[in-house]
């Protein structure tokens, strides 16, 4: 049973998206080259962005349906977002940061205690007073996604949250996603076109490439996808290899008869 249900139309001014796919809980992965839509893709599905036309269900709840009107503000779509960049408040501590995200709890001190709890769950409990500036960047996307979580949300967003980190710090946080992903059940779209990430996070994948989806990869059949992502894509960089070698060599062909007629017109 599918938990988020995307159908989805955008047209800027040299790209359209237009994606239909469904996601069950777990981590889904959007995989592709840059410039396939992935993120705009999230973005829409966040309520970052407007759709020209489609629909968003999430667990049975209607998000976004052009057709009928429904288009419910970022807050009320329970959406949890971590970006590239953390974009901490710099002036506020780590625990200030996660405390202000925090839904469903009146209190200053219940909320600075859940963030204090979220925190913990994600290994940065000890980073609670600090300031955003003194974090390292998996300090920081540690606290993003404790951030995330606060909120409560049905949904994650994980728009290629690793790609600035070197591979140790980026090893330790893969599976510090996948754990939050596993002990909290909620569908969560992680954005990457790092084939070997994709590979080690994906319960499911959906690859996009131009706008479209390619293709949607259940559990058990993400690897055997992406390693014929792996041979296409080899064979059209091959293709390509060898439009630019006849390309120069029209090119070369083209100044030699240039020359050759300039002689000829000179005698």
């Amino acid at each position: 049973m599918s938990a988020l249900a995307v159908s989805l139309r955008h047209r800027l001014e040299r790209f359209e998206l237009d994606v239909r796919f469904e996601v069950p809980v777990g981590l889904t992965v959007l995989f592709g080259p840059s410039g396939a839509g992935k993120s705009l893709t999230l973005a829409l599905v966040a309520g970052l962005r407007r759709a020209d036309a489609g629909r968003v269900e999430l667990s049975g709840r209607t998000l976004f349906d052009s057709e009928r009107g429904v288009d419910l503000p970022t807050r009320q779509r329970r959406v949890g977002f971590v970006f590239q960049d953390a974009l901490l408040l710099p002036h506020r501590s780590v625990l200030d940061n996660v405390a202000l995200a925090v839904r469903d709890e009146r209190s200053r001190r219940s909320r600075r205690a859940r963030a204090h709890a979220l925190l913990e769950e994600v290994g940065a409990v000890e980073l609670a007073p600090a300031r955003p500036s003194t974090l390292s960047g998996g300090q920081r996307q540690r606290v993003a996604l404790a951030r995330a979580l606060a909120g409560s949300p049905d949904l994650l967003l994980l728009d290629e949250p690793l790609s600035a980190l070197d591979d140790p710090v980026r090893e330790r946080l893969r599976r510090l996603v996948r754990e939050v992903v596993e002990s909290h059940r909620v569908p969560a779209l992680f954005v990457t076109h790092d084939r070997d990430e994709a590979a080690v996070l994906a319960d499911a994948l959906v690859r996009l490439r131009a706008g479209r989806v390619e293709e949607v990869v259940e559990r058990g059949g993400v690897g055997e996808a992406l390693a014929r992502s792996s041979g296409a894509e080899r064979e059209l960089a091959a293709a390509h290899a060898r439009i630019r070698e006849l390309e120069r060599a029209l090119a070369d062909a083209g100044r030699a008869t240039s020359v050759v007629e300039r002689r000829a017109h000179a005698e």
